[in-house]
């Protein structure tokens, strides 16, 4: 599991490949192009791999841009990886309700004690906050 603590003024978005339909845009057939996906509260962050896609995040600064004038960002590219290998139902989901997605973003807070399943279900805005993945 990894975590990381973005700092205000940041937002993050899906980005997923998508095929150009043809047609004008894409005489040839094999056009594509990036759709982003702002990802606005919690429960919307709530997301899974999808290497069909190509899917990745970005985390964007909304102050500050780079020399070539974009917005300055990283970006988190998923390895290999599944969700449970077991039903919904399973007993062990219970305690362990963050394995049910690859990727979570939620607002960042001193307290502790909820488990993260529990604390989005708040679904509070993502949008100039800090945040943690």
């Amino acid at each position: 599991m990894f975590g990381a603590e973005a700092m205000v003024d940041y937002f993050v978005v899906e980005v997923n490949i998508k095929v150009e339909e043809p047609g004008e845009k894409n005489v040839h057939n094999n056009a594509f192009y990036a759709e982003e996906t702002l990802l606005r509260s919690e429960l919307e962050a709530m997301r899974d791999c999808n290497s069909l896609t190509a899917r990745h995040w970005v985390v964007r600064n909304t102050r500050t841009c780079n020399r070539t004038g974009q917005l300055t960002s990283y970006k988190l590219v998923h390895g290999s990886n599944c969700l449970p290998l077991a039903g919904s139902e399973a007993k062990f989901l219970r305690r362990a309700a963050f394995l049910k997605h690859n990727f979570w973003v939620t607002t960042y807070s001193r307290r502790v004690g909820e488990g993260l399943a529990t604390w989005v279900k708040q679904n509070r805005c993502l949008e100039e906050i800090n945040v943690v993945l």
